[in-house]
């Protein structure tokens, strides 16, 4: 069953996560706010210090986030509170379509201060799912890619296929109804749509249509036993706000997921990157799509994951990851950064689960992202390992080197492409 999409395109439903004690407590609906500000707190401090303005309590890192929404007018303007993070200039990041319409700022996948789904072309290629084991992998659709990254190989050294491991998709939702997922998606109980508000995080169609299920049918095909998590944050024309990505993320770390999914992205945000530090805090792996610009532009968060785990904001726990094609030629539309991009995958083509029973090809850095997160919960799903960290470095620093092939970009695009193999190999020395 589909949800019905809704003629208003911009629906403006803030989500947040209030606490009382040291750890992250259930979701609750929260104030319409225009702008999210972080701030500092001290161990004296209460949620209650902030009423209905708050919208997360971190409590570990010292920092809540709070938000405003007295009057969009009065945003240009530097009125931050005296003891908050993050002022960009003389006018604070909008974080919510609403307030960036009101102020004629652009809404959109490229927008001010609003998430987009980071989708480079439609899904093509539409055929019916079909009948006998429903695994895409089997059909060789996508033969090419999965040779290409080593997965037979790799797979060989990781029997137990992520089985434990959730990955938190954070996107459109996905087609919850379809063949490829069952028994495969956590307890309903662990899925939210924070767009509707509901516990059925179901794509909707519109421009974005099949993007998440895309993403979570990638995921399924590499490590077959592990669990997805279906966040829904994105409209259905892949648009979303800060604070329902926000709190999907504090969702994923209530909930147990070992690895976060991010195929999406949008300016810098600083509320967002204090709630992605707080999963990163926790042993949780946050993986990005660095952004279908065709240029240096890497989107955010991406581009706070750094090339390696010294520049980026959350060291080892955190990679970017742009897209080649099956030549391993930096994609055309992968943005990419000397310190912005940690590796690549393959991005262009790839096939997965569709809505309504099918089957598409996609492509875009969206694509590229989930080979990794797949890839690290085959590594987690294996064994425990005494510096978590060191399976983040493993998978960047052991990919295969394509410097020589993209001359334009050298050192731009990561450490190298995915390689199973490789990564395999060496997650074997780690203790």
């Amino acid at each position: 069953m589909q949800k019905r999409t809704s003629k208003i395109i911009i629906v403006l439903l803030s989500v947040g996560l209030i606490s009382c004690n040291t750890q992250i407590a259930s979701t609750a609906i929260s104030t319409r706010f225009d702008t999210l500000t972080t701030v500092l707190i001290a161990p004296s401090d209460t949620p209650e210090m902030y009423g209905s303005r708050l919208v997360a309590w971190y409590p570990e890192l010292g920092k809540a986030i709070i938000g405003q929404s007295a009057g969009l007018m009065r945003l240009q303007g530097n009125n931050q509170d005296n003891n908050s993070q993050g002022n960009k200039g003389t006018i604070r990041i909008l974080e919510t379509q609403k307030a960036a319409k009101a102020l004629g700022l652009p809404v959109g996948s490229t927008g001010w201060a609003t998430w987009g789904s980071g989708w480079a072309t439609w899904g093509s290629g539409w055929a019916t799912w079909g009948t006998g084991n429903g695994s895409v992998f089997a059909t060789g659709s996508n033969q090419s890619a999965w040779s290409q990254i080593n997965l037979a190989s790799g797979r060989a050294n990781f029997s137990k296929l992520g089985g434990g491991i959730k990955i938190a998709v954070i996107d459109t939702g996905i087609d919850l109804q379809h063949p490829a997922f069952q028994s495969r998606l956590v307890p309903v109980s662990e899925r939210y749509d924070f767009v509707d508000k509901d516990a059925m995080p179901q794509e909707v169609p519109g421009n974005a249509y099949g993007h998440g299920t895309n993403i979570a049918g990638i995921i399924a095909q590499i490590a077959e036993k592990a669990q997805i998590m279906p966040l829904r944050v994105l409209n259905a024309d892949g648009i979303g706000d800060s604070d329902n990505v926000i709190a999907a993320i504090n969702w994923a770390v209530q909930k147990g997921a070992r690895v976060i999914n991010l195929s999406l992205g949008t300016i810098d945000s600083e509320a967002v990157a204090v709630a992605l530090d707080n999963a990163a805090s926790r042993g949780i792996f946050v993986v990005t799509a660095s952004g279908n610009n065709g240029d240096n532009d890497v989107n955010f968060p991406a581009r706070a994951c750094g090339s390696n785990g010294k520049n980026g904001r959350w060291g080892d726990m955190a990679i970017s990851v742009g897209s080649v094609d099956k030549y391993d030629r930096r994609s055309r539309f992968s943005s990419y950064g000397k310190d912005d991009v940690g590796m690549t995958a393959p991005g262009e083509t790839i096939y997965a689960p569709a809505p309504e029973n099918r089957i598409a090809a996609w492509s875009g850095t969206s694509m590229a992202a989930p080979m990794v997160s797949a890839s690290l919960a085959l590594a987690l799903g294996q064994r425990s390992y005494e510096d978590i960290g060191k399976v983040g470095k493993a998978i960047r620093e052991k990919s295969l080197n394509i410097d020589k092939i993209n001359p334009d970009v050298t050192k731009e695009i990561g450490r190298g492409r995915l390689d199973l193999d490789l990564f395999a190999k060496e997650i074997s020395k780690l203790k």
